[in-house]
């Protein structure tokens, strides 16, 4: 991904220009990072217990709370405070291939609590409890098309993908399910017990 302070320079998001031009916020043309390890930056970051509290939450109001900020959305916010940079500015953020792999976890929790859930709890809370720009009936900025609740309905938004289950949620049974790097899906299992040779998914 590049270096994580200044200019990005190194990696496969070196020397990539801003788009639009007034995303160019830090003059240098180029896209920019200020992540910090230090003090209280590393607090930001998502964490093993965040991540633990999001998937134990059983309906949408609770994934909402507090209405001023909620949990969740404060731990993906972190994130983007953390490394800074154009990931620090909304408008500029997607400049930045963090985004991508950030927003697309944020999406895997959002979807994993949502199949975790009943459907009766999977509701927008009424209006008279969120602010205006976060009420059900308000338009979903930038895409006007939609209301901010039809977020909570994959048909009316022309959702088409679904994400595969995270082999973190397939714990180790036993050792022929283990391998060096970690525990194997549970759908190779076969290639392990018959010995069926796979070509890797990494390079070293």
């Amino acid at each position: 991904m590049g270096n994580t302070r200044g200019p990005v320079r190194t990696g496969v998001a070196a020397n990539w220009r801003p788009e639009p031009a007034d995303c160019n916020v830090f003059g240098n043309g180029v896209l920019t990072r200020f992540a910090d390890n230090g003090g209280c930056w590393s607090g930001l970051q998502m964490t093993d217990a965040s991540v633990r509290f999001v998937r134990s939450i059983r309906s949408f109001d609770q994934l909402s709370r507090p209405y001023r900020l909620s949990t969740f959305e404060r731990d993906h916010g972190g994130m983007h405070v953390w490394i800074g940079g154009h990931l620090g500015r909304l408008s500029c953020a997607p400049n930045d291939p963090y985004f991508w792999c950030l927003h697309s976890f944020v999406d895997y929790l959002f979807e994993d609590v949502k199949d975790r859930t009943p459907a009766a709890q999977w509701t927008y809370p009424p209006n008279n409890r969120v602010s205006f720009a976060h009420r059900g009936s308000t338009r979903m900025r930038p895409f006007n098309a939609f209301l901010n609740r039809d977020g909570l309905d994959d048909e009316a938004i022309g959702k088409g993908y679904m994400y595969e289950r995270s082999p973190y949620d397939d714990p180790c049974t036993t050792d022929a399910q283990c391998s060096p790097i970690g525990c194997v899906a549970q759908s190779r299992l076969f290639l392990l017990l018959f010995n069926v040779k796979e070509q890797p998914w990494f390079s070293s």
